[in-house]
């Protein structure tokens, strides 16, 4: 998976808490799940410092994807930092 992946379809099903974190889960399917449901959490911490911390977990993934999806989270997260600061 990349950051710019986009040709393979994802069934994304949004569930949002918000106490006492920010925190966001979603149910994860695609063709890197084997089509089988995984679950995508992110969670905002606040910092001392006035910055936030973002937790993202990927749970229930195969265990040949785990590389493919840390690159592609990774490449993500960078570019959603790049474009907040």
């Amino acid at each position: 998976m990349t950051a710019d992946e986009s040709s393979e379809p994802v069934l994304i099903i949004r569930r949002t808490i918000a106490a006492p974190r920010e925190r966001v889960f979603d149910a994860w399917i695609s063709g890197s799940t084997d089509g089988r449901p995984t679950t995508v959490s992110i969670e905002l911490r606040a910092r001392a410092d006035g910055t936030t911390d973002l937790l993202l977990t990927h749970r229930g993934l195969p265990e040949r994807t785990f590389d493919a999806h840390e690159h592609g989270w990774t490449a993500i997260v960078d570019t959603l930092k790049k474009i907040l600061t």
